[in-house]
This record gives C-alpha cells, structure tokens and sequence, in this order.
C-alpha cells in the first residue's frame, strides 16, 4: 500500500505542475491559450489517475478523459 500511496502522490505532484504551467502561463499579457487548455487537461488527466489508483481502480493507458471518468463505475 504504501507504493501506492507514493504513486498517487506523484500523480498529484505531476498534476499540480501541470496546473501550475497553465496558471503562470494564463497570466501573460498574451498567453498562448493553447498551452494552457494542454496543461489544463493535463493536469486533469493526472488528477483523474491518481483518484482511480487511490480507489484501486485499473488506469488505462489513454489521455481521452471520458474513458478515465468511465472506469469510476
């Protein structure tokens, strides 16, 4: 358990990076909105992960977040 306790956290450490770049990034004068919808979905990706390890669910190999959202169920 406590592998996958560290995993999760990581998931989040990554996840909060993500959303860190897309904050900093937002803030600019004229921010390159592309990369702050990439960093947005994925830090929301890496949050989805962590959460489905967490509950000892199965994390799929994919980035399409609805496939992720399904494996709640």
């Amino acid at each position: 358990m406590t592998g996958e306790k560290e995993s999760v956290k990581l998931w989040c450490l990554k996840a909060e990076n993500d959303l860190k770049n897309a904050c900093h990034e937002v803030e600019h004068e004229d921010p390159a909105l592309d990369t702050v919808c990439f960093h947005a979905q994925q830090a929301a990706e890496k949050y989805l992960k962590a959460y489905l390890l967490f509950h000892d669910c199965e994390i799929p190999k994919t980035h399409v977040l609805m496939r992720l959202i399904r494996n709640f169920y």
